[in-house]
């Protein structure tokens, strides 16, 4: 998250804002490496990108192909009912001449 984010929703935060670090641009593989060997000397945990897309990424795949399923069926539904709602209307309109 940006500095500006944390500092813009301050409620929103169990922890003191003091403790987030921002990297400079283009400085974010060395601010990570750095908290990763800075971080257990104290006893304190570090959460970074690399961390969080090794947590995340065998998860996602369970995750993005159910709703990618449930996306295409909704879509021929949606396909099918208008088919059948266009049958009905031509239908009436052939009826009522």
């Amino acid at each position: 998250m940006s500095l500006e984010f944390a500092e813009s929703h301050p409620d929103s935060w169990k922890v003191n804002l003091s403790l987030v670090v921002v990297p400079k641009t283009g400085q974010k593989a060395a601010l990570d490496s750095w908290l990763k060997a800075k971080s257990p000397a104290r006893g304190a945990s570090c959460s970074h990108y690399g961390i969080n897309r090794l947590c995340f990424q065998p998860g996602e795949l369970t995750l993005v192909v159910p709703v990618a399923v449930r996306s295409i069926v909704a879509v021929v539904a949606a396909l099918a009912l208008a088919g059948l709602n266009y049958l009905f209307v031509m239908q009436r309109s052939e009826l009522a001449c």
